[in-house]
């Protein structure tokens, strides 16, 4: 929520307004017999000169020539389609043809027609060209200071002052828009938030806390980013409770905004009772540890807080807890810890087990059979068990350096079971050669 110095906020006189379209060459009178502001003072006194006056300001304008309304027309397409304020994008090549539009209408159509004027001032104020803005803003106000919408050149007027870093110029417009704009709600709404801005500006915080006041009366329910700045003026002039009260409603809206969470936490922690202190560190230790660092990057002079309350930050900053260190994100693996030190010993029984088991020797073959005795008369033969077939020598297991030296790279777990399972197969075939062996009865068996 960046509050200090936004772009000056403009009012588009209105559709109707602006395409009502044609102007008669008139030049305006010397205003400065009406003073600095004629349409505030023909309000007052309707005097035939302001008559005079007004019938002029209307006339200004309209735009009636067919070509004019077409490239007015196209520049106030390029204008919405060069600055969007939904996305806030500036698409400056856009809003460049926008003003060749415009100029065009202004030198060589329509010289005194105002909405060539006002538009063209507000492509130059999205393209950052603020004093030549207000050269067009100050043009409206001097052919057309008594039309209907003559508080949107006041207010634009007054905005771009702002911007320029000229708070006391700004704060005489848009009093005068404020005044002009009677019955229009965003007129009223737009020049106060003007006129708070200029009255923080020149360090009349009471006076910019009034002027929040009145808006947020206007419109109690509608929480907005600006009650932000209305609780910083009143914490400001000593106004402690009624500042919680508001920056906490605004918090019920950003609950995790950084600024905010600053804010809140700050006016309860200075002159704050141990529950509020206590609130204070809940609010740090609830939200994301993501705010927690938005917070403590905040720039409390450079977002023009007031002074007490960049003491209040700083000093409940200097008292919070330390942010922990950043957790793993969901869904992501943790790190897997270093394997624990074996004992010699175990680190040997390990390597022997991941050793690779060598190729098993060929079978030796099996030994001729003897040639059967004869048996004696009547006697039976017996049947002899079966030598055991030969065992395979046994497997040689590396150990020590050997088996360090046994590369994990080319020996895997499937070589070994594949080793294994030949052995087991080579064993079976043995046995079964031995199985097929004839078999002598040993000297002297007789069968009962």
């Amino acid at each position: 929520m960046r509050l200090p110095a936004p772009p000056p906020r403009l009012v588009s006189a209105g559709a109707a307004a602006l395409l009502a379209l044609q102007t008669a060459t008139i030049g305006a009178p010397a205003l400065a017999e009406l003073g600095p502001a004629p349409a505030v003072e023909c309000q007052k006194f309707g005097t035939a000169e302001c008559q005079v006056l007004r019938t002029q300001s209307l006339e200004n304008t309209k735009l009636k020539d067919k070509q004019a309304k077409k490239i007015y027309g196209s520049g106030l397409e390029l204008a919405g389609r060069g600055a969007d304020p939904e996305t806030n994008t500036i698409d400056d090549a856009v809003l460049a043809k926008a003003e060749d539009r415009f100029t065009l209408v202004i030198e060589e159509l329509a010289p005194s027609y105002t909405g060539g004027y006002s538009s063209r001032g507000n492509v130059r104020v999205s393209r950052g060209r603020l004093a030549e803005a207000l050269e067009d803003y100050n043009k409206v106000i001097e052919l057309a200071p008594l039309a209907d919408d003559a508080w949107v050149a006041y207010l634009n007027r007054g905005s771009t002052l702002l911007a320029l870093d000229r708070p006391r110029e700004a704060l005489d417009d848009l009093q005068v828009a404020k005044t002009l704009s009677k019955g229009d709600s965003t007129g009223i709404t737009y020049s106060l938030l003007g006129r708070a801005k200029a009255n923080h500006a020149l360090g009349r915080w009471a006076d910019s806390a009034a002027d929040y006041k009145e808006v947020v009366e206007n419109s109690p329910m509608d929480v907005q980013p600006f009650w932000l700045r209305y609780s910083l003026e009143l914490f400001q002039v000593g106004e402690r409770g009624q500042a919680l009260g508001i920056v906490r409603r605004l918090a019920a809206k950003f609950d995790i905004e950084p600024e905010t969470t600053l804010v809140v936490c700050a006016e309860l922690w200075q002159g704050g009772n141990e529950a509020e202190r206590r609130e204070a560190l809940s609010r740090w230790n609830t939200v994301p540890v993501s705010s927690r660092q938005g917070m403590i990057a905040i720039d409390t002079s450079e977002r023009l807080w007031p002074p007490a309350a960049r003491d209040a930050a700083s000093t409940f900053l200097a008292a919070a807890p330390p942010i922990p260190a950043p957790e793993a994100a969901a869904g992501e693996a943790a790190p897997t810890p270093p394997p624990p030190t074996a004992s010699p010993p175990a680190a040997a029984a390990a390597s022997e087990a991941a050793a690779p088991v060598p190729a098993p020797p060929p079978a030796a073959p099996l030994p001729a059979a003897p040639p059967p005795a004869a048996p004696p008369p009547s006697a039976t033969v017996a049947v002899e068990a079966a030598p055991p077939p030969p065992t395979a020598p046994p497997v040689p297991v590396a150990t020590g350096e050997a088996a360090a030296a046994v590369s994990p790279s080319t020996t895997t777990a499937p070589d070994i079971l594949a080793q294994m399972e030949a052995l087991r197969a080579q064993m079976a075939e043995l046995q079964k050669q031995a199985a097929t062996l004839p078999t002598v009865a040993p000297p002297g068996a007789v069968s009962q």
